[in-house]
């Protein structure tokens, strides 16, 4: 129907001006009989040079503009020379891509090109820096930018593009124009949390927007937001707009309350009067990025894979960790979501005061590295759920992923951690940067309140104590930590009489009580903070079991795939796995039973004291056979008999291999023998 009433489309795809001889043509027509000049005809070609490159974003300049009428004249005529026919041909196509690009309309639609700025080549980064400079971290931008000059006065411009533009702090300036200068009238938001389904089937934020040209004081936009739970197969809302908490009508004007001005339209007022009654933690601790090694297979390691005798824990500063002569210091690489202690995994090569990594440089980025050692407060880079931050103990060097705070001159170190952990500071960063990274911008930004702080710090950093040590003690559980001492399961030696499955038992209900006691004491703390930030209406305390980040709690440690009875049930084969690990390190003088910790971690026997195994001597040769038959007396089978006989009492030897058996796996009909 629209071509029916008369509809011509300016459709066209642009074309450079490659081949177009501008001398040639003036030479061959008289230009003053048209009213173009050579100069002209020289700006047209110049300006459509990289046209097939740069597209719609070119800007035909005002004084171009007022010759098109003349230059199109000259296009239409025609010249039995054949190189002055050539140069009219191609003429024409430049005169009509100029004279669409220079009209304005009353509404510009676009689905943009999306190309952030180091995918750039360098013609492209040049024309968007001199161009577009507030748009120039990528494509869409400087579309949503060009869009401004296609529109009249009045006009609209309507774009659907990545989400990034409403919150990241390189787009703040561009934020600022859009929000500012223009009047943004309906934006519908499709936020990307990293499952499916996805707004038009891509993985990454989208915001539909339509912003009118002339700016209004005081509007009230219109804001709605869909997402992935909200969506069907194909991405499309259910009900559009989507009817849930985003559905907002807030003034722009209100964003400038939070800094950077993100585009956080469902932020409350009351969390809104937060950023203006806090103190920016910026102003408070030191945060500072870390080293980035450029070659982490080259310098980094697990940390049972390097010679213990070569590493230093617990160093201070770089100068006690240099004058050491140890190569191998704890790393610092943020890690998955655990809260209060935790993922200490890996080690960096900074022998020599890091003289491998400065000597790869300029490959290797080595960042404020004064802080390396010092304590700190420590989170992760890239998080797609709660935020979970950690106390970092003197003696390692944080990674550029493992974003760290220091210097704690303006509020004391537990008691920002007990506050970072509380939802109040996740609903912030959700509002300053709701993508899957949390930045050491990010972590600047957010607001502190002192006075409540300081009337707080008592009872807070009294739970925080309690909730890191517990922490600690469930990391250093595990043959996963460096400080690993003993296995939990087994017996006090005044309790020789217990079985290994009463050894369970009371361990498992030891775990139950700190599971709900870690529970209660972080409520208690988000409690504390929502009650004195005014936001008891807005924000619950309550954390769910699976987020109470303890090895020994299975909702935590097997995610939402299992049921609560198979949790348990995957939780017990597992600390039987790792009793048969416990024991296979025994044997080989890893561990001792007369000893805590780490005993013997080399190789040929070298420094091996075989006085350290009383209870349960270690392998004389290193060599645990692992056979289908008990040929050999020290055979695995054989030795792990022993030593559960000496763990536990001989005489429920029987019970506890039964037990042992029946809990490695699922099947329940296995034999104990």
């Amino acid at each position: 129907r629209l071509f029916e009433r008369g509809v011509k489309l300016n459709v066209m795809a642009l074309v450079d001006s490659t081949g177009f001889d501008a001398e040639r043509l003036a030479q061959g027509v008289k230009l003053a009989d048209y009213g173009p000049k050579l100069g002209d005809l020289t700006e047209l070609m110049r300006l459509f040079e990289h046209a097939t490159t740069f597209g719609s974003l070119i800007q035909v300049p005002e004084e171009l503009v007022a010759k098109l009428p003349a230059l199109k004249r000259l296009s239409e005529t025609t010249s039995q020379d054949l190189f002055v026919s050539n140069a009219l041909k191609r003429l024409g196509p430049l005169v009509q891509q100029a004279g669409l690009l220079a009209a304005q309309y009353d509404a510009v639609v676009a689905n943009p090109p999306y190309m952030g700025s180091k995918f750039h080549i360098p013609i492209l980064k040049k024309f968007l820096k001199d161009h577009f400079p507030d748009g120039k971290s990528d494509l869409f931008a400087c579309f949503i930018d060009r869009g401004f000059t296609l529109a009249k006065d009045a006009g609209h411009n309507a774009m659907v593009t990545m989400e990034s533009w409403m919150f990241l702090s390189s787009y703040e300036k561009f934020r600022n124009k859009v929000l500012h200068q223009h009047t943004l009238r309906n934006l519908a938001h499709f936020p990307y949390d990293g499952k499916q389904p996805t707004a038009m089937g891509i993985n990454f934020g989208v915001a539909a927007t339509s912003v009118q040209k002339t700016h209004l004081a005081g509007y009230l936009s219109h804001y709605c937001c869909s997402r992935y739970y909200e969506l069907n197969d194909n991405g499309v809302p259910f009900t559009f707009p989507t009817p849930n908490e985003r559905l907002k009508t807030v003034a722009t004007e209100e964003f400038k309350k939070i800094p950077g001005s993100p585009v956080a339209y469902w932020v409350s007022e009351r969390l809104r009067e937060v950023f203006e009654r806090g103190t920016l933690l910026g102003k408070l601790v030191d945060a500072r990025q870390g080293l980035a090694t450029a070659d982490n297979d080259q310098f980094l390691r697990r940390w049972h894979e390097v010679d213990q005798e070569k590493c230093g824990y617990g160093f201070a500063s770089r100068v006690a960790a240099a004058e050491s002569g140890k190569k191998w210091f704890p790393y610092n690489k943020g890690g998955e979501f655990r809260r209060w202690f935790g993922n200490n995994e890996y080690l960096v090569n900074w022998g020599d005061d890091g003289k491998d990594i400065f000597a790869f440089r300029p490959r290797s980025v080595i960042r404020n590295p004064d802080y390396y050692f010092q304590p700190s407060l420590t989170w992760s880079d890239v998080t797609s759920g709660p935020g979970s931050f950690r106390i970092n103990d003197s003696g390692s060097i944080h990674d550029v992923a493992g974003m760290s705070a220091f210097s704690f001159h303006g509020v004391g170190r537990l008691l920002l951690a007990g506050y970072c952990n509380t939802p109040i500071v996740l609903a912030i960063a959700g509002a300053t940067n709701p993508t899957l990274h949390f930045q050491i911008g990010d972590f600047v930004n957010i607001p502190f309140i002192k006075a409540v702080g300081e009337t707080l710090s008592l009872e807070v950093t009294k739970n925080v104590d309690w909730l890191v040590y517990t922490t600690g003690v469930d990391w250093n559980a595990y043959e996963r930590s460096w400080d690993f001492q003993s296995l939990s399961i087994l017996p006090a030696s005044s309790a020789a009489a217990q079985t290994l499955e009463s050894s369970y038992d009371a361990w498992m209900a030891r775990n139950r009580e700190t599971i709900a006691e870690m529970k209660r004491l972080e409520e208690e703390n988000n409690r504390l903070f929502i009650s004195a930030y005014g936001l008891a209406d807005e924000i619950t305390p309550d954390v769910p079991v699976e987020q109470i980040t303890l090895t020994l709690n299975p909702a935590y440690r097997y995610g939402g795939k299992l049921n609560e009875e198979d949790q348990w049930i995957r939780f017990r084969q597992d600390t039987m796995a790792e009793l048969v690990s416990y024991a296979i390190g025994c044997m080989m003088g890893r561990y001792s039973l007369d000893e805590p910790g780490l005993i013997y971690a080399h190789s040929g026997n070298a420094g091996f004291d075989a006085s350290r195994y009383n209870t349960f001597p270690a392998d004389s040769d290193g060599i645990v056979p692992l056979t289908d038959n008990e040929w050999f007396d020290d055979d695995a089978c054989h030795r792990f008999t022993e030593f559960r006989s000496t763990a536990w009492e001989a005489t429920h030897l029987e019970d506890n291999l039964t037990f042992l058996a029946d809990n490695l796996s699922h099947k329940k009909n296995g034999s104990s023998s």
